[in-house]
């Protein structure tokens, strides 16, 4: 009986532990805005493969935390995802006034 109640007490210590991870990074959510900024910019259409991996590394940061709640590993993912998505952003809005300059 004293076994029992053991692996009992430890499968909820470890049960609790499991769902109380607490929020994803803060990364995860400033690169998802960082994405959202680039799309806005047209980066998915003018700077489409700095665009793509952006999105490939966002997902690498939010599938790392939702199966392993890695804060570390997911926000390293995220910051990548937010560098990437910043230079798809720049490349596009540079296209895009170099296109103006062209037209004028």
């Amino acid at each position: 009986m004293r076994k029992r109640t053991l692996v009992s007490i430890v499968f909820f210590t470890v049960l609790a532990a499991a769902c109380s991870s607490g929020p994803p990074p803060r990364e995860i959510a400033e690169a998802r805005l960082a994405v959202q900024d680039a799309k806005n910019a047209n980066a998915d259409q003018i700077a489409a493969r700095d665009y793509d991996a952006a999105l490939i590394h966002l997902r690498m940061a939010e599938n790392t935390w939702s199966a392993s709640k890695d804060a570390a590993a997911a926000a390293h993912w995220a910051r990548m995802a937010e560098a990437t998505a910043r230079l798809a952003h720049y490349r596009a809005e540079t296209r895009s006034a170099e296109e103006a300059l062209r037209r004028e």
